[in-house]
């Protein structure tokens, strides 16, 4: 781990003295090193030929690598629906093509150690159907995204007075779980060192959950990514050793927390082999790793309030003040709104990290008061942000305080168990609004002068004001997954400058 570090410090050092980041380029030079066109063979998969290409010119036209990316990840090599044949094929065309194929495009360890996974787990459950030569071929690609994995690290550090231009703990985590897969490949791990490996990781990752991120989904698939390596290792282990892990694990598996739907944060769909995710044996290992326990464990991150069939999931993550930011999004006392755990107030997601208007990261894009064509959140690097405000939570009494300070005001918002209602008091030296966002058009009830009632899929919204407030409905979009897009309705208030409004929201079923 120190020469680990030692090289990250080094790339890191190179970007600040000269302006250039070379580990995609050593990346794409060691995996072509040595390997052959086949640029005249015959049976080349023509189909996974043409969606490569069809990427590409999305990308180039849009300048989204992220969803290039999930196409250079080779996830369908272990979908067994697939003729093992196709799926060779398709995997021979990837490698040989990786020379002289102008749409692979080479960027971060993070989608080689992913793509490597997906390589490593087909080779390993059919390696009794490949030639000597192909053996050889795979096992050299195997060990280069290992070597690489340290050559040209996506590492990650806490933030405590010391600025790095590139860190990312999800890319981080992904990267030590191939290698994990890798090593036990090559050899099996002793017990002792999946230990010391585990403490590693328990050392690294944030109090509740792998939240560092600033996405629920990477709360989950950081999760998922620890448990399908163990899986995949085939270790036995007392998880219950590692309260952090084992807080995160259960947290992953709980059915009212769902961190994998509840989507505070993007979605952009980052899961180690995805193909384990209906692999009944699988599922078999994480009932008995983590049992039938529902109890969340996010109680200084996320907390739920339930009032019969209505359930008020709020994001109180104390984790903006530091850390990489590229996946942060401004939405600390967000809430969402659910149903029978069914939809109604949500977050929008993310559609693009690459379109400005589509990031949905501001503070607009969520529920809490903003100023209009005011940005709440400060581009510092390329890959980083920082909030224009400052922020505290305080809970007492089942009473969670949210307070959010910048230059044009103040923003507290209470939420209550007891009542099942939020409360939020704001003053701004500008105009403040409001924007919620709807899975279907919210019908109006009551339209009074400080009081507008709303009917949401038989659920009731109240929102009233010591104040006068206008507002606007109209139909917009969200992501349920990255890059995705669906039909969304919003809400918008708006509130008039240098005054204190005192806003109340309050929820009822109609039925």
């Amino acid at each position: 781990m120190l020469v680990y570090k030692i090289i990250f410090f080094l790339h890191i050092f190179i970007i600040k003295l000269f302006k250039i980041d070379i580990r995609s380029r050593v990346i794409k030079h060691v995996y072509t090193s040595g390997i052959k066109s086949i640029s005249n063979k015959k049976n080349i998969e023509n189909n996974f030929k043409s969606t490569l290409e069809e990427a590409s010119k999305e990308y180039y036209k849009n300048n989204d690598k992220r969803a290039l990316w999930e196409h250079h990840r080779l996830d369908f090599l272990n979908d067994e629906s697939i003729s093992f044949k196709s799926r060779k094929d398709k995997l021979f065309f990837w490698l040989y093509f990786s020379t002289k194929f102008e749409y692979i495009i080479f960027e971060n360890m993070m989608e080689s150690s992913l793509r490597g996974s997906n390589i490593l787990r087909f080779f390993n459950a059919n390696e009794a159907l490949f030639s000597n030569q192909d053996k050889n071929l795979i096992k050299k690609y195997l060990k280069k995204t290992y070597l690489l994995n340290i050559l040209c690290p996506d590492m990650y550090f806490r933030r405590s007075g010391l600025y790095l231009f590139d860190e990312s703990n999800n890319h981080f985590i992904f990267c030590m779980c191939y290698q994990i897969i890798y090593l036990n490949f090559q050899k099996k791990l002793s017990f002792a060192y999946l230990r010391k490996v585990l403490n590693y990781f328990e050392y690294k990752h944030s109090d509740d959950g792998f939240l560092m991120e600033g996405s629920t989904f990477y709360a989950y698939s950081v999760s998922d990514a620890i448990l399908k390596t163990l899986f995949f290792i085939n270790k036995e282990i007392q998880l219950t050793d590692f309260q952090k892990l084992h807080k995160a694990f259960i947290s992953m598996n709980s059915t009212e927390l769902d961190l994998k739907n509840v989507n505070f944060g993007d979605k952009d769909g980052t899961i180690l082999l995805p193909s384990l995710d209906t692999n009944a044996d699988f599922k078999d290992y994480i009932f008995n790793l983590i049992g039938e326990s529902d109890k969340y464990f996010l109680e200084n991150n996320i907390h739920i309030i339930k009032s019969g069939r209505l359930k008020i999931v709020i994001n109180g993550r104390n984790v903006y003040q530091f850390g990489t930011l590229g996946h942060y999004h401004d939405d600390y006392g967000h809430f969402n709104l659910y149903k029978d755990n069914k939809s109604v107030i949500i977050d929008p997601g993310t559609k693009s990290y690459s379109v400005k208007n589509e990031r949905f990261d501001e503070n607009r894009y969520h529920n809490g008061p903003f100023i209009k064509n005011k940005a709440s959140l400060k581009k510092k690097r390329n890959f980083e942000k920082t909030f224009d405000s400052r922020i505290s939570k305080n809970i007492k009494d089942e009473k969670i305080s949210i307070i959010k300070v910048d230059s044009y005001g103040r923003w507290l918002r209470q939420v209550g168990s007891k009542n099942f209602c939020i409360q939020d008091i704001f003053q701004f030296n500008k105009e403040a609004f409001i924007r919620v966002y709807f899975l279907k058009e919210p019908q109006i009830i009551k339209n009074e002068d400080k009081v507008k009632v709303f009917k949401i899929d038989n659920v009731a919204l109240e929102i009233s004001c010591n104040e006068l407030f206008n507002y606007n409905t109209c139909k917009d979009e969200y992501a349920p997954n990255y890059n995705q897009a669906k039909d969304a309705y919003i809400l918008e208030m708006n509130f008039k400058k240098d005054k204190k409004h005192i806003l109340n929201w309050e929820f009822s079923c109609t039925n």
